[in-house]
């Protein structure tokens, strides 16, 4: 059996590499306000490109051959590319895993028994510059996770509990929930980091289409007389919907607005460097001139 820390940091690793695969490409439809997913590429999620980068990185010290076909992959089909590493992290997990039992069954050459430093990643981290390149990912995959679901405790405290049990029962369908609440909660947790009252307008709307998707199930199966109050309670969400997207709008043309502002005062402060440097050019370069030549004249305070 491995080490029960040695279990946790891998399945919490591979926790989050599979809830990085399954975030889907979102198309941008500024025309329709009642687009639900506004953003392509959502803040709360755990940066796909870094972490695929690594493992592109840990591919090529095996295979060189297949870590140069995935980046083609990569750059010709963003969405095979995403499965065909989502495969390759889930084989990555079961090799390293088996290969950790068997090493702990046989233990090391001369029959040392293998020590809690070795086994998963023992190649990265001991090769004398301390804690390799895998280990600070798996680090800071860890700290993203526990960070997640610490959130999860103090906003959404069913969810988080929903997740711990399944988390010590059924490990499968815990990756699947997890998966779902980043998908679903993750951008709102990004959000209060830095703007905690468009949080609260995010956590609102999120509510809303709760609701709304609740009356819609009931409304199939509604009969006449149901079905009329039940499109009055819809309406009623649809018209608060429609006030919570105007106020997300909003947040996001002041935020970047003040980008813009910010851009602008870079870009004046550099023109201004540019026209300084345009007029001093006679005097640049009789300077550079007797740099080159040895006749710069230096103060003798002697």
């Amino acid at each position: 059996m491995l080490p029960s820390i040695r279990k946790k940091s891998i399945f919490v690793l591979m926790t989050i590499i599979i809830s990085v695969m399954a975030i889907p490409s979102i198309a941008i439809a500024e025309d329709n306000i009642w687009a639900d997913d506004e953003d392509a590429a959502k803040p709360g999620q755990p940066d796909f490109q870094q972490m695929t980068d690594e493992m592109l990185e840990r591919i090529a010290q095996e295979n060189p051959e297949k870590a140069k076909q995935l980046r083609e992959l990569r750059d010709q089909d963003p969405e095979k590319f995403k499965e065909q590493m989502h495969r390759e992290a889930a084989q990555s997990f079961g090799r390293n895993r088996g290969g950790q039992n068997e090493s702990m069954r046989r233990g090391r050459a001369g029959g040392q028994p293998q020590t809690p430093g070795e086994g998963f990643g023992h190649a990265e981290r001991n090769n004398g510059e301390g804690p390799g390149r895998m280990s600070r990912w798996k680090d800071r995959v860890q700290k993203k996770h526990d960070e997640f679901v610490d959130w999860l405790k103090e906003n959404y405290t069913d969810v988080a509990d929903e997740l711990a049990k399944l988390r010590e029962t059924d490990p499968g369908e815990y990756i699947k929930k997890f998966t779902e609440s980043r998908e679903k909660y993750g951008e709102i947790m990004e959000v209060q980091k830095r703007n905690p009252e468009y949080a609260e307008v995010l956590k609102e709307d999120l509510e809303l289409k709760q609701n709304r998707d609740t009356l819609i199930r009931k409304l199939q199966n509604a009969d006449d007389e149901q079905k009329d109050e039940i499109k009055d309670e819809l309406k009623e969400i649809v018209a608060k919907r429609f006030d919570i997207i105007i106020k997300k709008k909003e947040f996001k043309y002041k935020a970047l607005k003040e980008r813009l502002e910010d851009l602008q005062k870079k870009l004046d402060s550099r023109q201004a460097e540019l026209n300084k440097l345009v007029q001093s050019k006679d005097q640049a370069i009789d300077g550079r001139m007797k740099e080159l030549i040895g006749e710069s004249e230096e103060l003798n305070w002697d």
